[in-house]
């Protein structure tokens, strides 16, 4: 998922952030490296039987900073591999956007 870092007083970077499903697609791990260097790395769980479009993960960064995502699906039950948007939240400002 390619997008943008958006941090306050800096210009935009990009930024990619990836994903790993599970063999059936309920689980996986959401990672990313932003421009500042800090890796993130998490879990998501996707719930097929819940009626909206939306997994929340919390990702962890290796310098203690977390990165919190939303991710709005455009098919519920099928996961990130259906498509959708992404907004991420940084724990020291900040923000990810990006549509896959």
């Amino acid at each position: 998922m390619v997008g943008q870092l958006l941090q306050p007083e800096r210009p935009a970077q990009p930024a990619t952030l990836s994903y790993e499903s599970s063999l059936f697609g309920k689980t996986g791990k959401l990672s990313t490296t932003l421009p500042t260097g800090e890796s993130f790395t998490g879990p998501y769980v996707l719930d097929p039987t819940a009626p909206d479009k939306t997994i929340t993960s919390t990702l962890s960064g290796n310098r203690g900073n977390s990165l919190v995502c939303r991710l709005t699906l455009t098919e519920p039950g099928i996961g990130p591999d259906g498509g959708g948007a992404v907004k991420c939240d940084l724990s020291t400002g900040g923000a990810f956007d990006a549509r896959f």
